[in-house]
C-alpha cells in the first residue's frame, strides 16, 4: 500500500508534468501566431516575448537532451555491471551446487 507521502509526490510530479507540457504547448503556440507580426523596430514587445519563448524552449531541449545523456549513460553502466557480476560472485560449492553425498 502507498504511503501518503508517496501519493503526494506523485501528484506533485504530475502536476508539474502537466505544467510543463502546457508551457512548451503556448510557447509553441505564441511563435506560430506571432512569428509574422508588424514590428516597430527597436524595443517591439512582441520580438521580446518571440525571443523569450524560443529561449525557454531551446532550454527546456537543451535540458531534455542532457537527462537523456545521463539516463543511458546511466543505464549502459548498470548494465555493463550486470554483464561482468560473474566476477563479482563468490565460487562456493553450493553456487557451483555440489552434491556432497558420502
Amino acid at each position: 500500500m502507498k504511503t501518503r507521502n508517496e501519493k503526494r509526490n506523485r501528484l506533485f510530479a504530475a502536476a508539474v508534468a502537466v505544467a510543463l507540457l502546457f508551457s512548451i504547448i503556448l510557447s509553441e503556440t505564441f511563435i506560430a501566431t506571432h512569428f509574422v507580426h508588424e514590428c516597430t523596430g527597436s524595443g517591439c514587445p512582441v520580438c521580446q516575448e518571440l525571443h523569450m519563448a524560443a529561449a525557454f524552449l531551446q532550454q527546456i531541449s537543451a535540458a531534455s537532451v542532457l537527462s537523456a545523456v545521463c539516463f543511458f549513460y546511466i543505464i549502459s553502466i548498470f548494465s555493463g555491471i550486470h554483464g561482468y557480476s560473474y566476477l563479482f560472485r563468490k565460487n562456493t560449492l553450493i553456487s557451483q551446487k555440489v552434491r556432497m553425498d558420502d
